[in-house]
């Protein structure tokens, strides 16, 4: 499994308190070409955890994220971490904000065969400005 693009299509789904309803989309970040190739992946039998980073701009509640560029392979999916952090003082990213981790089974999570990861979070994520986004898949 390889990230072919860090997040060729990011997409925020944002819920802004008192101006719009859950899940409605209201950001949606495209490839700039200046993303990081992979590969993002925790897989336990080779001992490969590696992961890469993008930032985004957002001030809202971010209860959906959707990803793709993923190349799954023939590798047995187990879910994904979706990391968020701050935006350090070097514009790197910086201390982990929040983590989630949905199996494969959970019906917050979908997948598909073209390398698309959709996942609904919850509790959502309170973006306060600048911060770094990592979807990381997890396979065996």
């Amino acid at each position: 499994m390889k990230l072919t693009h860090l997040i060729t299509a990011l997409v925020l789904l944002l819920c802004l308190a008192g101006v719009v309803g859950g899940g409605e989309l209201v950001f949606s970040q495209y490839s700039d070409n200046q993303s990081t190739y992979g590969p993002s992946q925790a897989w336990s039998f080779t001992g490969t955890n590696s992961e890469v980073a993008d930032d985004f701009v957002v001030k809202g509640r971010i209860d959906r994220v959707v990803a793709d560029g993923f190349t799954w392979d023939l590798v047995d999916f187990q879910g994904v971490y979706i990391r968020f952090y701050e935006c350090g003082p070097d514009n790197a990213p910086g201390a982990l904000q929040q983590e989630y981790y949905l199996a494969a089974s959970d019906p917050n999570l979908s997948h598909d065969s073209v390398g698309t990861v959709s996942a609904n979070l919850s509790p959502a994520f309170w973006a306060t400005g600048r911060h770094f986004i990592s979807v990381q898949p997890v396979s065996n």
